[in-house]
């Protein structure tokens, strides 16, 4: 079941039960991030828009990959506090959650290295609602690949290859960014957070937002959930 919380102390609070080290940080999004205008005129344009309104998209793709870079460097000070380094470390966005529990055993056979993230939804790249990864004692990924796709966007932005001339998304983005960076990334099925979005104030009041149905249906039983393009969503 899906639920939210009125304020960090809660997350805190469910979480204790799960974990012995658990760390709220509340980002506060800027609604004026300088802007790449390589990545800004090369974002896909299935759907042409406005400038304005293709400028509002990349601003949110911007607080993306920082709320991702700022998660990596609280991860990296928390596991410093460990005993031990983390042997998994998973990722998964705030609109996004699954229907049963991730089959761990199915996805310990990761290399290092490499970053598995479902197969459905990856709309020219890898799928950003999630990523699971083995933590490598000697490499980066972790870090890597949380921080990847932010410094890729003030850095190399600019240099976009030309087959991705007018296709950039966050999904595509993020693998380009990866792979510049020399992390793998491998699909899977065993690990597919749905995203979710809130119709309402209670905690029955969400709908799963599913655009590949003929992927997902591969995986799970569509017909029982409730869908954002349905009529009562």
């Amino acid at each position: 079941r899906y639920s939210w919380y009125e304020n960090g102390q809660q997350v805190e609070t469910r979480l204790r039960a799960h974990t012995r080290r658990t760390r709220v940080v509340a980002f506060e999004q800027t609604h004026a991030p300088r802007l790449d205008g390589s990545y800004v005129n090369n974002l896909d344009d299935q759907n042409p828009n406005t400038l304005e309104q293709t400028r509002r998209r990349a601003i949110v793709h911007v607080n993306q990959f920082s709320m991702q870079f700022e998660c990596a460097l609280n991860l990296l000070e928390l596991e410093r506090r460990a005993p031990a380094p983390y042997d998994f470390f998973v990722r998964v966005r705030e609109d996004a959650g699954f229907l049963s529990p991730v089959a761990v055993v199915k996805l310990e056979s990761a290399l290092d290295g490499q970053v598995m993230s479902c197969f459905c939804e990856r709309w020219r790249g890898m799928n950003d609602k999630g990523i699971f990864a083995r933590r490598s004692v000697t490499g980066r990924q972790m870090e890597t690949a949380l921080s990847a796709p932010l410094l890729e966007f003030y850095l190399s932005a600019q240099s976009v290859p030309r087959n991705m001339e007018k296709k950039l998304n966050p999904e595509s983005f993020t693998l380009l960014a990866l792979s510049r960076q020399r992390v793998a990334v491998k699909s899977t099925s065993y690990f597919c957070p749905l995203p979710i979005v809130i119709k309402g104030s209670e905690q029955s009041d969400y709908c799963y937002k599913i655009m590949d149905m003929r992927c997902w249906n591969r995986i799970l039983n569509t017909a029982s959930l409730m869908l954002v393009n349905e009529t009562k969503c």
